[in-house]
């Protein structure tokens, strides 16, 4: 029979050797990183669908993407909106690297408004009356973009369509909305969020209405 005294004394050995659970919040003071703290870190794929356009245009000629006024373009408030979205990453400090868009003027203006630079490439123009070898290409390149990690500490934009990004993910933006990709080791992507063009400043939640034309 075990004596009061014996007890005694296992008791304060366990208490010495510390038989309480582990205390697994040795980091409980770090902070995970912010959505705006990552972006910082680059890595990510932002494809923005062009800004808003003025809907009583229409594109007229598909063949002579130089020329604008065959095309429809970007309204005051899409000129507003490129602007602002550029402006919301240089005050939050968000390093951009290539910024690829459509042949479209509108994609284009959009792209230089907010960034001030453009990679135009046929391989992420619109499929609308592309002829289907075509229009299989181009969706297969932008699938690869937006899963292809871009250049370490930076962040790959890419100013495209609504047809074109509906195929790649089964989604639409708005006009000016962006999407944002986080692309993995092993070639598959996470989306990050979605950004309304307003809420850029603050990176609110963005809400979906029904999207309009290409």
């Amino acid at each position: 029979m075990r004596t009061p005294h014996l007890l005694l004394v296992i008791s304060l050995i366990l208490s010495a050797c510390g038989t309480t659970a582990p205390n697994h919040n040795i980091n409980e003071n770090t902070k995970p990183l912010t959505f705006v703290d990552q972006l910082r870190q680059g890595g990510h794929v932002i494809f923005i669908r062009h800004a808003s356009t003025d809907q009583t245009q229409q594109d007229i000629d598909s063949t002579n993407l130089s020329d604008c006024t065959q095309q429809r373009n970007l309204d005051e408030l899409g000129r507003l909106q490129s602007q602002k979205i550029g402006t919301a990453f240089r005050q939050l400090d968000i390093p951009v690297g290539d910024v690829k868009t459509s042949f479209y003027c509108r994609c284009i203006d959009t792209a230089k408004l907010a960034f001030d630079k453009s990679i135009a490439t046929m391989e992420i123009t619109s499929i609308q009356n592309a002829a289907p070898e075509a229009r299989e290409q181009r969706i297969t390149t932008l699938r690869e973009m937006i899963s292809t990690k871009p250049t370490e500490g930076k962040n790959l934009i890419i100013v495209g369509h609504k047809s074109m990004f509906k195929e790649v993910s089964g989604q639409l933006l708005e006009e000016g909305e962006a999407a944002i990709y986080q692309p993995q080791d092993d070639g598959s992507t996470i989306l990050v969020k979605r950004i309304r063009p307003e809420n850029w400043g603050n990176i609110m939640q963005p809400t979906n209405k029904t999207a309009s034309a290409n």
